[in-house]
């Protein structure tokens, strides 16, 4: 994320025991300080996002050689089996933006996201 070659860590959250929109379900990213050492991204790296994801992937849709990520909701806590929302956040040169509604808003309702390992 920060550009400096070593791993840095998304971690996000999914459950249905907690309410709708509590910030428990904020995504949270983690900076590789390169010593074994993970330590919260600034506040503003991440838009604010209370999904409760099922799935997150990482690719490079707007061909800048930066990775973007997909934040695929699984379920609507307190609501299931509503669709949840997901998110495609573009990578801003140290930080993210939710850029779902201008390039791609099929994706906002896509449905309960998951993913598979096929092979």
């Amino acid at each position: 994320m920060d550009g400096d070659a070593d791993l840095d860590l998304l971690v996000t959250r999914s459950t249905d025991s907690l309410p709708a929109g509590d910030e428990a379900y904020q995504p949270l990213l983690l900076i590789n300080a390169g010593n074994g050492g993970l330590s919260p991204a600034p506040d503003r790296t991440l838009p604010t996002l209370p999904i409760s994801v099922g799935a997150a992937a990482a690719a490079d849709f707007d061909r800048d050689g930066q990775l973007d990520v997909f934040l695929g909701g699984r379920v609507q806590p307190g609501d299931y089996p509503e669709t949840p929302r997901s998110a495609l956040l573009q990578y801003l040169g140290g930080s993210f933006a939710d850029e779902t509604a201008e390039v791609a808003p099929v994706l906002q309702q896509v449905g309960m996201v998951t993913f598979g390992d096929v092979d």
